[in-house]
């Protein structure tokens, strides 16, 4: 990860104390251990390239996004339980609001 980038999306995001710095760090290091389910299956590596793109730009809300794009496509089988689990944490602690847990659950 780009030494600018510490861990926020945006300005107004930026924490303002080391404890701050840490949890960024650590939500960074969740965003990313979710890389390797973008491997392996048809259109993999465009979306590896974006969600690739989106970590670097500090985007994480978007990395985690394509992340569930790519599991909820026709031709990738259901994830396992923990990858939606891991989806549904992120989405809470990034304050994400969308659909895309309960459709992940469904397929």
């Amino acid at each position: 990860m780009p030494q600018f980038c510490l861990g926020y999306d945006t300005m107004s995001n930026m924490p303002t104390n080391d404890r701050g710095f840490d949890r960024y760090r650590e939500l960074a290091a969740r965003v990313g251990e979710l890389r390797p389910n973008l491997i392996g299956y048809e259109n993999a590596i465009g979306y590896l390239a974006i969600f690739d793109e989106f970590v670097r730009e500090c985007e994480r809300g978007l990395a985690v996004h394509t992340v569930c794009d790519y599991l909820l496509e026709p031709g990738t089988p259901r994830p396992e339980t923990t990858v939606i689990e891991r989806i549904q944490e992120l989405h809470l602690s990034m304050k994400l609001d969308d659909d895309c847990v309960h459709r992940l659950h469904e397929k």
